[in-house]
């Protein structure tokens, strides 16, 4: 149960790391257009 867990966390924190980079290179790429 508890690695289920622990996948389900690793899961969420990929998903929110490549949403930060998203957000993060579209302000990037709008501060230099």
């Amino acid at each position: 149960m508890q690695t289920s867990r622990f996948q389900q966390l690793q899961l969420n924190r990929n998903v929110y790391h490549f949403l930060v980079i998203h957000s993060v290179t579209l302000l990037y790429q709008g501060h230099h257009i």
